[in-house]
């Protein structure tokens, strides 16, 4: 009991591990949506690409970045080097102004002397703060919070690219009183226009580059991975048993040994497809040798001796005349006892003979003993209109295949009659050539033709659900031993239809010269 106890705690502590570490449905859920979300159903070649272009976007981000950084950089040493620059020559103009000119009207000349600098704008105001230069109608337009010239870059790039350094202002004096001030403002317009040209160009360069590699990388990604597309569309033929179906190999590397690897596995699977073929082709041909045989022995075994049973039952019921009344009568009660149990035996052994082997496979052709199976149901239910159509049909095929269609046409009349209540039957037999599986190669043998069987009528079809019989089960157990398929279906117009293909072999195929011979060595 203490074992059982332990046993009982450690397998409830496993289910509670299992239950703590299992994931959660919105956990998989989630998982799911990410993966939809990357793209991981998604082609492997679609995957490559964007996995190339979302590289490439980062890769773009981290350019732009680092070039906006290193641009900020190099504008703020440009500006503060121009401002130096430009301080040092307004210094020294002002500083000439003040030895050479008098008064205020000196102001006017200095816009003369200070022009052309790049990355910096000067403004000339006088000590009221009255705009000497630029003019007041210019000076409107282009005040220091918002410089004049941003052409060529977009406002949101000059706003990252561009710097805050403060102005610088230089006095100027005459004669010992201010007379006016030169501001000294920085301009960043022209130095961010060169940035952006190069960040335009620069990106045009490289969508172009992108375009070509990503165009070319489509291109070859198709060509490597178009044979593993015909790969998977061979293991879908393969599937469905089409193991004739071979790949053509490609020009080398590692896709042609995937292909001759999928070549020999297809070859390996038809050589024991064919194995396993021929082998139950023997069982069936056994199977119907021992039944064969199994007639025979109670044809032969049981006729003599229901012969002699019937001369002797005739002789004892002679005999019984020639006895007393009371005697002869009880002797000729139990005469027609023993008459009517021979004739019960002989019914029986007649059926067990049918349902052995029916006695005319082999002595008639295969059409004839349809022939007569539909006859025959058609005197068991006269109220059935049977159609039989036969094509093209040799003599005989064998006793497996002869006895398989044999069998399944008895089938089909019986589940057509008796569950289908069908009022009209139509039978289809005939030797066709077999569609050429995918690739140009014979589906599942080599061989070219088939014996096809249909059994169409017009009861009331098959509900849905409705569990095979163990008829139908044997009887497709027997055909896909001989290598065919056995399909049973509802009609759209009502009733049901019974589909049998069987596969031939060159040899499989009686003339009717071969079987007279045969009955006649027999």
């Amino acid at each position: 009991m203490a074992d059982v106890g332990v046993k009982d705690d450690s397998s409830a502590s496993y289910r509670l591990r299992t239950a703590d570490t299992a994931p959660a449905p919105g956990r998989e859920a989630g998982a799911a949506r990410l993966a939809r979300l990357l793209g991981f159903k998604r082609t492997i070649r679609s995957q490559i690409l964007w996995a190339f272009i979302l590289i490439n976007l980062l890769a773009c981000v981290a350019t732009s970045l680092l070039i906006v950084y290193n641009a900020r950089r190099a504008t703020l040493v440009e500006i503060g080097a121009s401002m130096e620059m430009a301080e040092r020559l307004v210094r020294t103009a002002v500083d000439d102004l003040q030895r050479v000119s008098r008064g205020g009207a000196g102001l006017q000349k200095l816009p003369l002397r200070l022009s052309g600098q790049r990355h910096v704008r000067i403004l000339v105001t006088t000590a009221q703060g009255e705009p000497v230069w630029p003019p007041q109608s210019t000076l409107a337009q282009s005040t220091p919070a918002q410089p004049a010239s941003r052409e060529g870059a977009p406002d949101w790039f000059a706003s990252l690219v561009g710097v805050e350094v403060p102005n610088r202002d230089v006095p100027v004096f005459s004669e010992g009183r201010r007379i006016g001030t030169v501001t000294i403002v920085s301009e960043a317009s022209d130095e961010i226009a060169e940035v952006w040209d190069d960040m335009t160009d620069l990106a045009l360069v490289a969508l172009i580059v992108n375009v070509l590699v990503i165009g070319v990388l489509h291109v070859v990604l198709g060509q490597v991975l178009n044979p593993l597309l015909r790969v998977a569309a061979g293991f879908r033929e393969l599937e469905q048993g089409h193991f004739q179906y071979r790949l053509p190999l490609p020009r080398g590397g590692e896709l042609a040994d995937i292909v001759a690897r999928f070549n020999a596995l297809a070859s390996s699977l038809a050589a024991a497809q064919a194995d396993n073929l021929c082998l139950n082709r023997r069982l069936v041909a056994v199977q119907d040798s021992e039944r064969r045989q199994l007639a025979v022995e109670l044809h032969d075994e049981f006729g003599p001796c229901l012969f002699s049973l019937k001369a002797n039952v005739a002789s004892l019921a002679r005999f019984a005349e020639q006895l007393p009344p009371e005697i002869g009568g009880a002797v000729r009660e139990r005469a027609g006892t023993l008459r009517d149990i021979g004739e019960r035996i002989e019914t029986t052994n007649r059926r067990l003979l049918k349902t052995v082997r029916p006695m005319a496979l082999g002595h008639v052709p295969l059409a004839d003993a349809i022939a007569g199976l539909l006859s025959e149901f058609e005197r068991l239910a006269p109220d059935c209109a049977i159609e039989f159509a036969t094509g093209k049909l040799a003599y005989s095929y064998g006793d497996p295949i002869d006895l398989s269609i044999y069998r399944c046409v008895q089938e089909g009349l019986t589940n057509a009659v008796r569950h289908g209540g069908a009022r009209r039957i139509r039978v289809e037999v005939e030797e066709l050539d077999r569609p050429a599986a995918a690739g140009g190669a014979r589906a599942r043998t080599g061989a070219g033709c088939e014996i096809r069987l249909s059994v169409q009528d017009d009861g009331r079809g098959i509900a849905v659900g409705t569990a095979t019989g163990l008829g139908l089960t044997g009887m497709r157990e027997r055909i896909a031993a001989l290598g065919g398929s056995l399909s049973i279906s509802s009609r759209s117009g009502g009733g049901t239809c019974l589909a049998v293909a069987i596969p031939l072999e060159e040899d499989e195929r009686v003339p009717a010269t071969s079987a007279t011979r045969g009955e006649a060595g027999q």
